[in-house]
């Protein structure tokens, strides 16, 4: 996991730019000679907690990225998978707020960076 102030060459902080620390995984990951791995979790789902649980243990376990889907009452472009989660988090209340506290959470632990997913 890339954890806080590590030290490295190939490594970019919090206190990059956000644009920036993302460049810069693919540019780490080009030069190691391998693909960027960027799992996608749904913000609420099963729980806040667990959200929160699940995407530590893929920052842990070596996702250069982790996007973080913000649940939404429509989401037509969606495959089934992903409404249903969606679904469970609206049902257990998660809003926009309960998102960028999940993500404030996760960037004090780990400097992965996230992405959020969100419908307009």
């Amino acid at each position: 996991m890339q954890t806080k102030n590590e030290d490295s060459i190939h490594q970019a902080t919090q206190d990059t730019p956000p644009a920036a620390r993302i460049t810069h995984v693919f540019e780490r990951a080009q030069h190691e000679g391998r693909g960027v791995l960027i799992p996608y979790f749904m913000c609420g789902y099963p729980s806040a907690s667990q959200c929160i649980e699940l995407v530590l243990a893929a920052a842990a376990g070596g996702a250069d990225i982790i996007e973080l889907g913000m649940p939404f009452s429509d989401p037509l472009a969606d495959g089934a998978t992903i409404q249903h989660a969606g679904h469970v988090a609206l049902e257990h209340g998660m809003t926009i707020h309960g998102c960028m506290e999940i993500a404030r959470q996760v960037s004090a632990h780990c400097d992965v960076p996230l992405l959020l997913m969100g419908y307009y």
